[in-house]
């Protein structure tokens, strides 16, 4: 399945009930969750990766209890390096969900004196070109309003860079206020946690928390226990 849900054809299917076998319905994005396939049926898993999505499914498919599996980030291509290795006042952002968002929000920052950051906005790579650009900057921007449970603020814990931005409404559930994160959820906000975020020590601490937290989803760690568990259950016999 996709990262955004059962697909057209996935859906129509279901409803005849022609494809045969265990099938899986991920639901990563909530504007893609809708009740329009037969999900109800034995052989129907559905699969979600936030307590955000798991009440939305809650709500959405009443029948039936979402299981909510371990989002993964990969270690290897996001290797934690310290801030002090970092390039010094290097903030990024992606301009793909909430440009206006990441631009009010530091041109407020300039407007109140800050000078600490120096925006770089990343769109257009590929996943190796993106692991390698996160490896200089010493703060993320996290922009998007509408998230099933983003990757890039968790890649961004997991690598040693401080997080600051939109928790899209607790989706981004592992943005946890002064401890892992500065969440902000609109521009001036985000003006204010990023001239806060200037502080050497405040940094190093959400850096920290937010690896304590991000290295439970390192392969290894949480995504194995849970195809463990599922292939010992073996739901589709």
């Amino acid at each position: 399945m996709g990262r955004h849900g059962a697909s057209t054809e996935y859906r129509s299917s279901l409803g005849r009930s022609a494809a045969p076998g265990f099938a899986v319905a991920y639901l990563q994005s909530p504007v893609q969750v809708r009740n329009d396939f037969d999900y109800a049926q034995d052989r129907v898993a559905l699969w979600t990766d936030s307590p955000f999505m798991l009440e939305l499914c809650r709500k959405v498919y009443p029948a039936k209890t979402a299981t909510m599996v371990p989002n993964v980030i990969d270690n290897q291509a996001f290797p934690f390096i310290p801030q002090s290795k970092r390039r010094k006042g290097e903030l990024v952002a992606f301009p793909r969900k909430g440009e206006s968002f990441i631009h009010e929000a530091y041109r407020e920052y300039q407007a109140n004196g800050g000078s600490y950051w120096k925006l770089a906005l990343v769109h257009g790579l590929t996943f190796p070109q993106f692991a390698a650009r996160m490896r200089t900057p010493q703060a993320f921007l996290a922009s998007g309003d509408i998230e099933g449970c983003a990757l890039p603020p968790m890649e961004s814990m997991a690598a040693g860079i401080a997080v600051v931005g939109r928790d899209a409404g607790g989706a981004n559930f592992y943005m946890r206020h002064r401890e892992t994160a500065l969440v902000a959820n609109d521009p001036v906000q985000a003006a204010q946690a990023l001239s806060a975020l200037e502080d050497d020590q405040l940094r190093e601490h959400l850096v920290r928390g937010g690896y304590e937290v991000a290295k439970a989803w390192f392969p290894e760690v949480e995504p194995t226990a849970f195809w463990k568990r599922l292939l010992a259950e073996q739901p589709w016999r």
